[in-house]
């Protein structure tokens, strides 16, 4: 039986069974924005923003992250909200407070950023979260994002 050829998503080389659960990513799209919420590999969280990221969006983001935990145990998240414009008030309350509940499973976030406006609200969000000793950083550059994300990834065992 021939395989297709493994594809390369965000960075990463991803094998035919990890392919597959790209392919059973999460969307929402709506009139003001989109979201992809997906599980690259095992244990790793990315989301991709568009546009305006409504309260069913960022609900959308707890739920597939409650689930993740649940089958994972920890979990690494990598946001690329590069393209988001702004976000609804209630998002940024709804996933601090999930974050902050699950910050023990929650290994390491990392955002990927451009607009002022949602940097700012990361701020004051990351405030919180590192208070209460959970892992956050952001970035602007692309290419170190994507490093980092990269790294994220399970290696095989040599």
């Amino acid at each position: 039986m021939t395989h297709p050829p493994a594809r390369v998503i965000r960075g990463l080389r991803l094998a035919r069974r990890v392919e597959m659960i790209f392919l059973m990513a999460q969307t929402i799209k709506d009139a003001k924005g989109e979201i992809v919420c997906d599980e690259p590999a095992p244990g790793l969280f990315t989301t991709r923003v568009k546009g305006y990221l409504s309260v069913e969006m960022g609900r959308l983001i707890a739920k597939e992250l409650a689930r993740v935990i649940a089958a994972q145990g920890s979990v690494k998240i990598a946001h690329d909200w590069a393209e988001m414009t702004n976000y609804d008030g209630t998002c940024r309350s709804e996933l601090t407070d999930f974050n902050l509940k699950h910050r023990k499973a929650i290994t390491e976030t990392l955002i990927l950023l451009k607009s002022a406006m949602v940097n700012m609200g990361v701020n004051t969000a990351g405030i919180a979260l590192r208070a209460a000793g959970a892992s956050l950083s952001s970035t602007m550059d692309r290419a170190a994002f994507e490093r980092r994300v990269a790294a994220f990834a399970p290696r095989k065992a040599a």
